[in-house]
C-alpha cells in the first residue's frame, strides 16, 4: 500500500443544472383511483421529494458537511493491480486512542456515520471508508462470480487499510453488509475476537459488531471502558 493522499468532494455545476432541468421536466402519470404503496411510490409523495430536490435542497452546505471531514485516498493490491479507496480518518487529542473502524452498509457509504462520527473521535481513533464498489472507492469491473466484491475480498481491504496506519489491533462498529463480511477478518487476522453488542448508533437500530484483537474472555477488559451503553 502506498501513501494516502487528501481528498474532498468537487460541485460539478453542470450536473446540478442537468438534474434541475430534468427534475423541472418531469411529466408525472396518472395515479389509477385507490393506489397505495403497495403498487408503486405514491405519486404525492413522490411530487414532494422532487419539489424538495428542485428548491429546498442545498447541495453547497451537504458538500461543506463532507469537506469539514479529513477524507483520504489510499489504495490496496488488487491482482496485478491497485484499488483506491476512500475513507475519512478522524483523531481526537491522543495518540494512543483504540482505533476503530466503522463500516457501512448497502446501498450506503461513509456518510451514515457521520452524525458520529466527531464524538466517537473523542475516545477512538475512527475510520469510516467506503467498501469497494461504494462511494468515492474504486469500483472494480463485476464478474460471473461475484469474486471482486466477495466478503473475503472486502475484509481483505479493510485489513491492508488499517495495516497501513501501524494498527494490528483495532475494534470494528459494523451494519449491515459491513457486518456480513466480518466472518472473513478470523481467516485475515487470525487473533480477531468477535463481539455482539445490541445498540443504537445515530438512526440505525440493527445489531452492530464490535471487534478486536484480542484473546476471548479479555474482550470485555479491552472494549467496555470505551464502549458503555450510553453512548452506543
Amino acid at each position: 500500500m502506498v501513501k494516502h493522499e487528501s481528498f474532498s468532494v468537487e460541485t460539478d455545476e453542470g450536473a446540478l443544472a442537468d438534474l434541475h432541468s430534468r427534475l423541472r421536466e418531469t411529466r408525472w402519470p396518472s395515479e389509477p383511483v385507490g393506489a397505495d404503496w403497495r403498487h408503486g411510490t405514491d405519486l404525492s409523495y413522490l411530487k414532494c421529494l422532487t419539489t424538495y430536490w428542485l428548491h429546498d435542497y442545498n447541495w453547497s452546505a451537504a458538500v461543506d458537511r463532507i469537506n469539514g471531514f479529513r477524507q483520504f485516498i489510499t489504495n490496496v493490491p488488487l491482482d496485478c493491480d491497485t484499488l483506491d479507496l476512500h475513507f475519512i480518518h478522524e483523531q481526537g487529542s491522543s495518540s494512543d486512542r483504540l482505533p476503530l473502524l466503522l463500516l457501512h452498509g448497502n446501498p450506503q457509504t461513509h456518510l451514515m456515520w457521520h452524525s458520529v462520527a466527531p464524538n466517537l473521535a473523542q475516545r477512538f481513533t475512527v475510520y469510516c471508508p467506503d467498501l469497494r464498489g461504494y462511494g468515492e472507492s474504486f469500483k472494480p469491473p463485476a464478474t460471473a462470480d461475484s469474486t471482486p466484491y466477495s466478503k473475503r475480498n472486502m475484509a481483505r481491504d479493510m485489513v491492508q487499510l488499517m495495516a497501513h496506519f501501524g494498527h494490528a489491533e483495532f475494534a470494528i462498529g459494523s451494519h449491515d453488509r459491513g457486518i456480513t463480511h466480518i466472518g472473513f477478518y478470523n481467516r485475515k487476522a487470525p487473533t480477531f475476537f468477535v463481539r455482539w453488542k445490541n445498540g443504537h448508533i445515530g438512526t440505525t437500530e440493527q445489531p452492530h459488531l464490535f471487534v478486536v484483537r484480542d484473546k476471548p474472555g479479555e474482550c470485555d477488559d479491552v472494549l467496555q471502558p470505551q464502549l458503555d451503553g450510553e453512548r452506543f
